[in-house]
């Protein structure tokens, strides 16, 4: 068999290209998670200080803000990860987009937990006191 000519895509390629997109917008999901709930906490500190008012309102409209990223992002990776399931391939359109998708989104959001975990004991491993 010979090599394909330089600059063309195999399937295998595109497959592992396919599965590198998911990783990263699912680590990507899992950081933008992570950063909405640091807003949280430090509204959580901030609430009953005098004169802090204007800074919780800032900081709830970025935890909103953050929400709203880990929210499209998440969709992004359901769509990815629901792309490359194999299975229902000889139904309707409509059913196997339905089918996959509801397969990939539970399996995405473990693997966005699972993710920002790992990112939890990396900063936590890093910063150490």
């Amino acid at each position: 068999m010979q090599a394909p000519p330089d600059g063309v895509c195999t399937k295998r390629t595109v497959t592992v290209a396919r599965w590198m997109l998911t990783l990263v917008l699912t680590g990507v999901a899992a950081f933008a998670f992570l950063f909405y709930v640091a807003q949280g906490v430090a509204i959580g500190s901030l609430i009953g200080l005098r004169g802090r008012e204007q800074d919780i309102a800032t900081l709830q409209h970025h935890a909103t803000l953050w929400l709203a990223t880990f929210v499209l992002i998440q969709i992004a990776a359901i769509a990815a990860l629901a792309s490359l399931l194999p299975f229902a391939s000889e139904k309707k359109r409509g059913v196997r987009l339905a089918v996959r998708t509801l397969v990939a989104a539970p399996l995405s959001l473990a693997a966005t937990f699972l993710v920002g975990i790992a990112i939890l004991g990396l900063l936590r491993a890093l910063f150490r006191n």
